[in-house]
């Protein structure tokens, strides 16, 4: 009896050793998304739900009631997965933006040197 439950225990603890690596390095390579312009976050999204599958599939393998919260904590990936995904479509847009406003003060600067003086066109270069 004793050495069943301790069997079972030590069973129940390796699944958690290996739960704890698993939500760990998904949250590291969530960490990562918009941290640099050098790393492919479409790639490192789909790294990300391709291991959280795998997590959910370890989860309903074993008893539910002992791995509750990994359950919790894998459910919740696909909403940061979205709040990172809506952060890197913002950071896009205002970098469009910013080289739009960019391309315009360089117009206005090229059109303010062209002044009318009496009806003559001056150019400062």
């Amino acid at each position: 009896m004793i050495m069943a439950k301790t069997v079972e225990y030590d069973n129940i603890y390796s699944a958690e050793l290996n739960m704890v690596v698993a939500v760990d390095s998904i949250y590291q390579y969530m960490s990562l998304m918009n941290s640099s312009p050098k790393i492919n976050d479409l790639l490192l999204q789909s790294v990300v739900s391709n291991r959280k599958m795998q997590l959910q599939n370890q989860i309903n393998a074993l008893d539910e009631k002992d791995f509750l919260l990994y359950k919790k904590l894998a459910g919740n990936i696909n909403v940061f997965l979205g709040v990172k995904d809506s952060i890197r479509l913002a950071e896009k847009e205002e970098s469009i933006v910013r080289e739009d406003l960019m391309r315009c003060v360089k117009e206005n600067r090229e059109i303010s040197r062209k002044l009318k003086v009496g009806g003559i066109t001056y150019e400062r270069k």
